[in-house]
């Protein structure tokens, strides 16, 4: 991903209620067409009892999904930060998708897209 200047800051969150994965999981953030983006927080939250979440993420240009997290357990009443001090580098058309067996699940992203004329 090319570090252009002129970039914006993106934040997106969404209550996870599909127990499906893949294309019938909840999506979180979509990447705009001609955008990269940086990823810079993934939080994961659990209202309720203690229960697992997979976290997704869909690659466009290969049209393959893969695993952040599978069957992560999160506790009651506590929070996860998926990706700590790393970040995801993401094209126009890639997801982060999640999915959950039970609990009460919020996912929150953070980070930085940027203009690509060029990508598409």
């Amino acid at each position: 991903m090319a570090r252009l200047n002129g970039f914006n800051s993106l934040f997106s969150s969404k209550v996870i209620t599909s127990l499906l994965p893949g294309v019938d999981s909840d999506t979180i953030y979509t990447v705009p067409n001609n955008f990269e983006v940086e990823i810079t927080l993934i939080m994961i939250s659990n209202a309720g009892p203690l229960a697992n979440i997979n976290l997704q993420i869909y690659n466009k240009d290969i049209n393959e999904y893969a695993f952040l997290y599978r069957v992560k357990a999160v506790g009651a009443n506590s929070t996860e930060n998926v990706l700590r001090a790393s970040i995801l580098y993401l094209n126009e058309g890639d997801k982060i998708l999640a999915h959950k067996d039970g609990g009460t699940f919020d996912v929150s992203v953070s980070g930085r897209h940027v203009y690509n004329p060029l990508r598409s």
